[in-house]
């Protein structure tokens, strides 16, 4: 399951404190129904059962288009026994289908930046939640998240991985058109989208988050980041060079963390 998922980026201790402290401005309580859109294994969902504290009563839906990802997240929640959560296998695009019912509150963890047609989902989304429910998403790929400070520590990242990959492996990566998850809005951007589908914005944050060496490295054996960066190059070779290349830059100047923006966002219907 760990073979370049996000399963291991999800579990490091800042990526749960980021989405914990970014969930406190949601209003989630017992007796809701909450869709938890692109669930992954898991790690959303248990914060919210966490935060809800009494879930006899509620109930999640658990989404994610990979199947892997949902077994995996069963497992996870294994010990939440009396908890009702439905796994759903579908995409994001596909919530306005498969479900048949209004529900409280909608969170889009970490995954909005892959939706192509964000518009249609975000109405979509609208049209699902009951009279002041919530939509509630964050995500670190937008315009803003490159700290203008940290541009010397992603130029020689990528100077020293494709100098690995051409050394180790007589590869030179081709430029290529990015992927979907590299096409970013900015954060006005998504302002104006929410407001021009209804929504009333309640938060709307920019949080700078330190992220350590272990979340550089795990994310580099993240299928999506890994081919965001390096299109056409095969992934364990990929991923070999921008693990090898970020602890050389780490340690040549001298870095305990790298600071990276999160966009979060609560909008109310």
């Amino acid at each position: 399951m760990e073979g370049f998922s996000f399963e291991k980026f999800a579990r490091l201790d800042f990526f749960r404190e980021v989405n914990a402290k970014f969930l406190d401005f949601v209003n989630l309580r017992e007796g809701q129904k909450i869709v938890d859109l692109a669930c992954g294994t898991g790690t959303i969902t248990e914060i919210i059962l966490k935060k809800i504290k009494n879930t006899k009563n509620a109930l999640i839906f658990a989404v994610d288009t990979s199947q892997e990802a949902l077994y995996q997240a069963r497992k996870n929640l294994q010990r939440f026994k009396e908890s009702a959560v439905k796994f759903v296998h579908a995409r994001a695009e596909e919530l306005k289908r498969i479900l048949n019912l209004k529900v409280d509150a909608v969170i889009f963890c970490n995954a909005i930046h892959y939706v192509s047609q964000k518009e249609k989902l975000i109405r979509d989304i609208y049209n699902i939640l009951k009279d002041k429910g919530y939509f509630a998403f964050n995500t670190s790929f937008f315009k803003e998240a490159h700290l203008p400070e940290t541009d010397v520590f992603y130029r020689r990242w990528m100077m020293r991985a494709i100098r690995i990959l051409i050394k180790k492996y007589n590869i030179r990566p081709p430029k290529e058109e990015k992927t979907e998850a590299r096409k970013r809005l900015s954060a006005e951007e998504y302002r104006k989208l929410l407001q021009r589908c209804k929504f009333k914005i309640k938060e709307f944050h920019i949080r700078k988050v330190n992220m350590p060496l272990e979340g550089w490295l795990a994310i580099s054996e993240f299928r999506d980041f890994i081919t965001g960066i390096f299109p056409g190059v095969p992934l364990d070779k990929a991923s070999y060079a921008l693990k090898e290349g970020v602890k050389e830059v780490y340690e040549n100047m001298k870095l305990k963390a790298v600071p990276r923006n999160w966009l979060e966002v609560v909008a109310v219907k």
